[in-house]
């Protein structure tokens, strides 16, 4: 006790001063901490502000936001977009009462950008008439913009949808004719640029119909299954993107009129390729630039170089859009030994005089390389190429008795050290083009 007392007296009055002055700063750091953590920075923000925040988050989530204070009781309903995505509701139509009562409550001034309705949780039934009606109706009246329905059939409820007439953009995810007098007709909403449709079993005069009585229509997204035809007239339309669904060789002929298209994305899915079962075709697209060709193939007994209609279909539709700067082709084949893609001569290919970019995906085995190679001499403006080797996964021997190593990558080996892909950019300048004839010459000598 007389050690401490004495060492207590050792300290200087400035030295007790210094640890004070510290203890005290520290003291005022903590509560700095302390207030900078329970900092309400949401609330600094304008009301316009945290609304355009709350329009990204799905409806269900940014409701909950009402309880925070006052200031946030309605500010929700103001969002410009609504999403209801997975809402846990017990059944459809408890959603669609949610849905109208959002709406029923929504200030006519807030006008309604966005709605989204995701009713894939709750089956594919359709939506009875008198439920929806009252939520198109508020639509209506809150000059809705872009709608997206996901998850049911919407055939029964397609007159009330293009009643909207406020529409820009619309995207419907599950269609399947069941009267042919009840599809919708005359209705022009003279606002709609963007339209998305996933189709079922829909005649192809009525698809045709629809899209043609669009007079503002320049997007068109379709997805088409257990049709046998396809023909579409716009003069409007510049980006299309055309999906056919089939099991089997059903789907025959496909004609375009698009005057004003300049992009389009063809894709075949199911157990026939396109240019296997497509005997007629007829596009006019005198304005096309890029065209995105995506082809697959389950069943190589159906597809070979000894099949003259397979080969005069591929060939046709590439004479039909020969006059593109960008093309993309791809074909693939999961399950077999190869498709084996051939062209015919090299004076029968199409010339392809404005392609400027060639991305091709095959299982390059010789008759597919072959193919390119005809190709190649025919592109005099091509600038870059892009080559990409698509591996079978299946090995053994195939139904004619060829064997795997027959099917393999004629590709040669890139910088890289593999033959998966060769990219070849600039073609354009002397020494890029004659490495490519290079290329060319090698593939050649090797078949």
């Amino acid at each position: 006790m007389h050690l401490e007392t004495s060492f207590e007296d050792e300290e200087s009055p400035k030295t007790k001063k210094k640890k004070a002055e510290q203890a005290y700063g520290q003291l005022i750091k903590r509560k700095k901490k302390k207030a900078a953590k329970g900092m309400d920075h949401l609330s600094k923000l304008p009301d316009e502000l945290i609304i355009t925040i709350l329009s990204f988050l799905p409806t269900h989530i940014t409701a909950r936001t009402s309880v925070l204070s006052r200031r946030f009781r309605h500010l929700w309903k103001a969002a410009p977009s609504l999403q209801f995505i997975s809402p846990k509701l017990p059944s459809l139509h408890h959603l669609i009462a949610l849905v109208n009562r959002v709406l029923c409550h929504r200030h006519p001034s807030h006008s309604l950008f966005s709605l989204h309705l995701d009713l894939k949780y709750y089956g594919i039934d359709h939506i009875p008439d008198s439920s929806i009606r009252p939520l198109f109706s508020n639509a209506f009246f809150l000059s809705l913009h872009h709608l997206t329905i996901e998850g049911s059939d919407l055939f029964f409820t397609l007159p009330r949808i293009f009643s909207i007439s406020s529409l820009k953009s619309l995207s419907l995810d599950f269609i399947r004719e069941y009267r042919l007098e009840t599809f919708p007709s005359g209705f022009t909403l003279p606002f709609l640029r963007k339209l998305s449709l996933r189709l079922f079993f829909i005649d192809s005069a009525r698809i045709n119909q629809l899209v043609s009585e669009l007079c503002s229509l320049e997007d068109l997204h379709l997805e088409i299954q257990g049709i046998d035809s396809l023909s579409l007239s716009s003069q409007t339309i510049r980006n299309l993107e055309l999906i056919i669904v089939s099991n089997s060789s059903k789907f025959k002929t496909l004609e375009l009129f698009l005057p004003s298209l300049e992009s389009i994305h063809l894709e075949k899915r199911g157990f026939f390729c396109l240019h296997q079962s497509l005997s007629g075709i007829h596009l006019e697209v005198p304005l096309l630039k890029k065209a995105v060709i995506f082809l697959s193939v389950n069943d190589l007994s159906h597809l070979s170089v000894e099949n003259p209609k397979a080969v005069g279909a591929l060939k046709k539709l590439l004479k039909c859009i020969s006059h593109v700067e960008e093309l993309s082709l791809h074909v693939k084949d999961k399950e077999h030994d190869g498709v084996p893609v051939c062209l015919g001569t090299r004076k029968r290919m199409p010339k392809f005089s404005n392609l400027k970019r060639l991305d091709v995906g095959l299982c390059f085995h010789e008759y597919n390389i072959r193919a390119v190679i005809m190709m190649l001499h025919n592109c005099p403006a091509l600038e870059s190429l892009n080559l990409k080797f698509y591996e079978i996964r299946k090995v053994g021997r195939s139904r004619k008795g060829r064997q795997r190593k027959e099917w393999e990558a004629k590709l040669l080996h890139n910088a890289n050290g593999n033959y998966y892909y060769v990219y070849l950019r600039n073609l354009n300048l002397q020494e890029n083009r004659l490495e490519l004839w290079k290329f060319m010459g090698n593939q050649e000598m090797s078949i």
